[in-house]
């Protein structure tokens, strides 16, 4: 029998493992960490608290990943969650983003515009720089790789708050 060797189990040493032992294949799976999953992961460190190695988002343009879920059995353990952001803000304030569950880019428009931390221009202004990359190709997104966020908020005519705010939180 064919063995493969598979170095790193994030998401995707994983799911290249999953479907070569549905072939039939023998895999070998390394990884230098105590935890699988890599920027998914989390762990419990001496004092108890929990440590995420990234961002733990489930966005629903990620079409592979609930089916992979399911047949690796773990479906049953996702904790879904509100998407909500609460931004810290000065003097223990925080400021709430909510994307509700409608279609994206509809659940963007509605949380960068239904909530008190912009001014009505910055939601405005956010609204329509932010509609470029929406309705945007994707050659038209590659062009951004090397501008940096203030250069394409500046080019965009987004008001500056956005970036103080949200972005430099």
């Amino acid at each position: 029998m064919p063995k493969t060797v598979i170095v790193g189990g994030g998401l995707a040493g994983l799911a290249t493992a999953v479907k070569l032992l549905d072939a039939g294949i023998d895999v070998e799976l390394i990884e230098k960490r105590d935890v699988l999953g890599g920027k998914t992961s989390s762990w419990e460190d001496a004092d108890g608290d929990h440590i995420e190695s990234g961002l733990h988002c489930y966005f629903r343009c990620y079409k592979e990943l609930l089916p992979f879920f399911s047949h690796v059995g773990v479906y049953d353990n996702i904790r879904w969650k509100e998407h909500t952001f609460l931004i810290a803000r000065p003097g223990g304030n925080h400021a709430r983003l909510h994307f509700p569950a409608v279609p994206a880019p509809l659940n963007g428009m509605l949380a960068f515009t239904n909530n008190d931390l912009f001014t009505p221009w910055e939601k405005i202004s956010n609204l329509f720089g932010l509609a470029t990359t929406w309705i945007g190709t994707l050659d038209y997104i590659k062009t951004l790789d090397h501008m940096s966020f203030r250069e394409w908020r500046v080019r965009h005519r987004i008001a500056e708050g956005v970036e103080r705010k949200l972005w430099n939180a």
